[in-house]
């Protein structure tokens, strides 16, 4: 009976309300286990679609006040958000009261999240107009490496903008490419013909 019971509450289960906008902003915090600055949090949760604007906000305001997360500044002034010890209980102990499918939506979003800042951190693509056309610059980096310096020619902006999207859809899988040709690049053998 209590099984039956579960599974009509999951049935009309909403994200958008508070409560859930709160269990679901704990979750997150306790998944991703570092502090998170402000605007990281609402691109994860509420430009992904998991969470609504309005609920976000109360969300947020409820766990600052019950201390659930903690808010504090980093170097730049820039707001943070760190999940108290108060808040991981509520992570762990309530996690059940959401669906699955939601807390996976929401991890999913944090995951490439990070994901895409790192990959923007390790490479820089632009275009830069010169006499007779564009030149696309290409720099990939390994922390303050630089691995690679790439320039390419485009004789117009509908090419240059065409290399950069392609560079974009996979940029570390264009670098790996262009080394992976460089490494396995020999030199041409000449062949003779004997019969003349």
């Amino acid at each position: 009976m209590q099984y039956s019971t579960k599974m009509s509450d999951m049935a009309s289960f909403e994200t958008n309300n508070t409560e859930t906008a709160k269990l679901l902003l704990c979750y997150v915090l306790f998944k991703i286990s570092k502090p998170v600055l402000s605007e990281q949090l609402y691109e994860i949760t509420v430009k992904s679609g998991v969470i609504n604007y309005f609920f976000y906000n109360d969300a947020i305001a409820s766990l600052l006040e019950n201390q659930c997360i903690e808010k504090s500044a980093d170097e730049n002034g820039n707001e943070i958000f760190t999940l108290s010890t108060k808040g991981t209980v509520l992570a762990k102990d309530f996690k059940s009261y959401i669906p699955k499918s939601f807390r996976d939506r929401l991890v999913t979003s944090a995951i490439k999240y990070f994901n895409d800042i790192r990959i923007r951190n390790e490479f820089s693509l632009k275009s830069i107009e010169i006499e007779n056309g564009y030149n696309v610059e290409f720099t990939c980096f390994d922390g303050d490496i630089r691995l690679m310096d790439l320039k390419m020619y485009a004789p117009d902006s509908a090419q240059a903008e065409l290399i950069m999207n392609k560079i974009r859809i996979n940029p570390i899988g264009f670098y790996s490419e262009v080394l992976g040709y460089v490494i396995s690049n020999s030199e041409e053998e000449i062949k003779l013909d004997d019969d003349n």
